[in-house]
């Protein structure tokens, strides 16, 4: 009947018999999240597959403080369900509960529920949301660097965009929400609420500013924010919001080509200069993936501020920390940029070792 056969503890029969909504949070032909009442006991009762002849329902404890996250936008649908023990519930055509399971949430396969980032209503939804997942995040903490990378490249195109639009709120965007787990941080706008109106207009200048012919620094900022290639700690970013359309904008390991193909070409529109120079490394800053050059073969009183990908500056800490006095770098500098993008490097002698990612300008 249903392509998914959970896989549980059967409950007695008449167990949720009163399958009747309480407070309807969702209606679409019908209530599509509600909750109920058993006894003392309130539930969320999620709807999550149906067929002409019967529909099934993701049935979970819930409570008062739960539901007013839930509703205020301060908790996504998905993790007002997620408890550890939830029920399967089936019904026939008549609303009558005809089986009850009770499974762990980890046999809930995801096809059955919600997105992890969707709230209750997209009038919830902050301006910008970055939803982060991989294995470098738990339920307790996040590592500092996927939590740096994240929150700086979301704030500097979220600032870089309002400036671009002179809007009257100002540059500077507050963090509503930042939650572990799955790493979430969410924006408002500058300034306050934003109308309807402003939010259609706003959603249309952001798509053309991270556009093939968009902004640098805003391109930028998204390439940062797709997850390298070959590193682990960040499997996909669902990128949400008011900002962003309703389906969302999701960034995969696969995607960081393309994203670094547009922001190669509005370099090179930009008048980028190469750079190439050999000097003394210091001041390695793992967090934010930079570093610095000084006594310069070229130039001995001058330094060149870098920025590189995690391959690069993973191997030149490993190095760093022996003690090498001097460093070849090849990359990239925009015009009117203090910091120039590395994408190969030389320790001793030899070839220049390749990045294997993408400039971040």
């Amino acid at each position: 009947m249903f392509p998914w056969t959970p896989q549980g503890v059967p409950e007695p029969e008449g167990r949720f018999r009163e399958f009747v909504p309480d407070q309807v949070l969702d209606w679409f032909d019908g209530p599509r999240l509600f909750t109920i009442r058993e006894g003392d006991i309130s539930y969320l009762v999620y709807l999550c597959q149906e067929t002409p002849f019967a529909t099934r329902y993701l049935v979970s404890p819930t409570d008062a403080d739960r539901l007013r996250a839930l509703t205020t936008g301060a908790m996504t649908v998905f993790n007002a369900l997620k408890n550890p023990i939830v029920w399967v519930v089936d019904t026939d055509s008549g609303g009558n509960a005809t089986t009850a399971r009770r499974i762990s949430w980890s046999a809930v396969p995801p096809m059955v529920v919600p997105k992890p980032h969707v709230l209750l209503s997209r009038a919830l939804e902050p301006i910008f949301r970055v939803y982060v997942e991989g294995k470098a995040l738990s339920q307790a903490s996040t590592t500092a660097s996927v939590l740096n990378r994240y929150a700086s490249n979301s704030h500097s195109l979220l600032d870089r965009f309002f400036d671009l639009i002179k809007w009257a709120g100002g540059v500077d965007p507050p963090i509503q929400q930042l939650g572990l787990g799955s790493l979430t941080i969410s924006y408002g706008a500058p300034g306050g609420l934003v109308s309807e109106a402003d939010t259609q207009e706003l959603q249309t200048q952001f798509a053309r500013k991270i556009g093939k012919d968009g902004d640098l620094k805003m391109v930028s900022a998204i390439t940062n924010m797709c997850p390298f290639k070959r590193s682990g700690l960040v499997d996909t970013v669902a990128l949400g919001g008011q900002l962003i359309p309703s389906t969302g904008l999701i960034l995969g390991r696969g995607d960081r080509t393309e994203w670094r193909t547009a922001l190669t070409s509005l370099l090179q529109i930009s008048g980028t200069v190469t750079v190439d120079e050999i000097g003394t490394l210091e001041e390695l800053d793992y967090g934010k993936r930079t570093f610095i050059l000084r006594r310069l073969v070229s130039s001995p009183e001058s330094e060149l501020r870098c920025r590189a990908d995690e391959s690069i500056i993973d191997e030149l800490r490993e190095e760093f920390g022996e003690g090498i006095p001097q460093v070849r770098v090849h990359g990239t500098r925009a015009a009117g940029d203090s910091t120039a993008w590395i994408d190969q490097y030389e320790l001793s002698s030899g070839a220049l070792a390749p990045s294997l990612s993408s400039p971040e300008a």
